[in-house]
């Protein structure tokens, strides 16, 4: 076929998107393909177009026939800010691809490569996966090797769930602990698994869910999507003027959302997208009852397969019961790159081999190797006295950790007041830290310590000033064989008690006061529970933190000493 292709930029685009026609032939051509064509069909690309045209610029390659017809769409769009380019959705898009006629599957794609080639000045171009069922040996073309474009395949097993496979459902829902909590929610007030089709009824709930998602984001991956990207909201809510080609489900319980899922769909494939829970539910594995929930509504509309798409996931390997070879290409336009990029890949799988031989785990020592470097390059920004502060603490180190305690009966004469300015359990409040915690090397290990108390019914106790989170603490249930992880030391406590923990003031904010206020409302919350003892701790060198617990009515009750010697230990406990 004598195949013409052309690259369409900005106001050309938005009328091409406006033209019946067009939009009518773009739905033609995504009917002819075997593929997933979902994420390249018309309601998901103009969509994000609209709403992203302020940060991106819309750019469609098209492909001609002799005749002027339209037989190829691939849409793309360039980053304003970061000056790459994408296909349109971006990081949003589970998969990068194209539409064409079955005529021109192994043309039009290395037409469009060519003409990428030729109007913008790229190195490199790194594709998401390739949509599952594409036809892909125009990868392999000779056409692609004359114009000097090289391309990496790296290769992926994508896990499918078979709706129809009701042994593997029955396996998943026979799971003994996820019965356990299920019958937990069972217990609760309108515990239900909604679809929701209304962009207005999103409008009404979206807000609570885009908090939802940050804070398990910033656990997960130190990153806020909904806080950072303002276009991220409206582009979800819109996508329901196409709720066929979207399926958005919110679990309730109590009335209130405790997890969502929302992600594209076709006539039999629903495909894993974004989804989160509510933070404060941590301990009964919400997003676990989501999935099988959902895996149950799934059958019930008569869709065939639920996709839960590339990116190796463990959770997603309980759930399939098939895999699917999934493409992922990287393009690169000087060879000197494509050879660079080769031989990194031969050495970090050289790598990868000889740790295995030695009975280790590659992602284990991955891990552990970034996290000394950002150690390392924490130091390097030491100030010479810091840095010999903490060589010396290498060699020689002595804390002590003391315990105080308060009897509630004997404190009755004390009128214990309740701030109104401090919140319970307000998880968003954690999203407005600013850094400012010495203590913590990462921002998101204040999120995966939060998710840790929340999983123990452990109580958020936070102050907000202008916009940020200036003061937090976690109120414990007393329980046998605690844990000080910090020093290493266990503790039983007695029934009917509480323990304050893990606080943190921002500084230049008058501690003195925030620390007893927050302290005052804590212990009023615990004599209102009915406790008969509470317990705080802190380190001796804290004089401050000190004199305050001991101003609101806490007395000395153990003192935790540990002492380092290189790597020799000693631990101490004493009254």
């Amino acid at each position: 076929m004598n195949l013409e292709v052309k690259v369409v930029k900005d106001s050309y685009v938005l009328e091409l998107l406006d033209d019946i026609t067009f939009i009518s032939r773009w739905e033609e051509i995504a009917a002819q393909n075997e593929k997933v064509t979902v994420i390249q069909e018309p309601p998901f690309v103009t969509t994000w177009y609209r709403q992203y045209i302020n940060k991106y610029q819309p750019i469609l390659i098209l492909g001609f026939d002799e005749n002027s017809v339209i037989v190829g769409i691939m849409p793309l769009a360039f980053s304003l800010k970061e000056h790459y380019l994408t296909h349109a959705g971006d990081g949003q898009g589970e998969y990068h691809g194209w539409l064409c006629t079955k005529d021109t599957d192994s043309e039009f794609p290395v037409q469009a490569l060519i003409a990428v080639k030729k109007n913008f000045q790229l190195r490199k171009w790194p594709w998401r996966p390739i949509p599952p069922r594409s036809q892909v040996n125009w990868l392999f073309s000779g056409d692609l090797k004359k114009e000097k474009i090289y391309v990496r395949i790296a290769e992926e097993d994508s896990p499918v769930l078979d709706l129809s496979d009701e042994e593997k459902i029955n396996k998943i829902r026979k799971n003994k602990s996820i019965q356990i909590k299920l019958n937990r929610y069972k217990k609760k007030n309108s515990f239900y698994l909604e679809r929701i089709k209304s962009k207005d009824k999103a409008k009404e709930i979206f807000e609570i869910l885009s908090l939802q998602c940050d804070f398990r984001q910033m656990a997960s991956h130190q990153t806020a999507p909904f806080a950072q990207d303002s276009n991220k909201k409206p582009f979800y809510i819109e996508r329901l003027n196409f709720p066929e080609n979207n399926h958005f489900t919110v679990l309730w319980s109590d009335n209130n959302p405790t997890a969502f899922h929302f992600g594209a769909c076709d006539s039999d494939t629903v495909y894993l997208g974004l989804s989160s829970y509510n933070p404060l539910e941590e301990k009964n594995s919400p997003g676990s009852i989501l999935i099988i929930k959902m895996i149950e509504f799934l059958k019930e509309e008569g869709y065939k397969y639920f996709d839960l798409t590339p990116g190796g996931d463990n959770y997603k390997e309980k759930y399939c019961n098939f895999h699917q070879k999934i493409y992922i290409p990287t393009f690169y336009f000087f060879r000197k790159d494509k050879i660079i990029a080769d031989l990194k890949y031969l050495i970090g799988k050289t790598l990868k081999n000889l740790i295995l031989s030695l009975g280790g785990q590659p992602k284990i020592v991955k891990n552990k190797l970034d996290n000394t470097l950002a150690i390392l390059k924490i130091n390097f920004r030491l100030t010479p006295l810091k840095f010999i502060g903490k060589l010396s603490s290498v060699i020689y180190e002595r804390n002590i950790y003391v315990l105080f305690r308060i009897l509630i009966d004997d404190a009755s004469t004390k009128n214990f007041l309740t701030c109104e300015d401090i919140n319970m359990n307000s998880y968003s409040d954690l999203l407005l830290y600013n850094n400012s915690n010495p203590t913590l090397d990462k921002k998101s290990d204040l999120f995966s310590a939060a998710l840790r108390h929340f999983s123990s019914d452990d109580i958020l106790y936070t102050k907000v000033s202008d916009g940020v989170l200036i003061q937090y603490g976690w109120m414990t249930k007393g329980r046998k064989n605690y844990r000080f992880t910090d020093f290493d030391a266990e503790f039983d406590f007695p029934d009917n008690s509480y323990l304050l923990n893990d606080f943190f003031t921002a500084p230049h904010t008058g501690k003195q006061d925030i620390f007893e206020m927050t302290l005052e409302t804590m212990l009023f919350n615990c004599r209102k529970n009915g406790a008969k003892e509470v317990f705080i701790g802190v380190n001796q060198n804290d004089l401050l933190s000190g004199s305050i617990i001991e101003k609101v009515g806490f007395k000395v009750y153990r003192k935790f000493q540990r002492t380092k010697y290189f790597w020799v230990v000693n631990k101490k406990i004493y009254s």
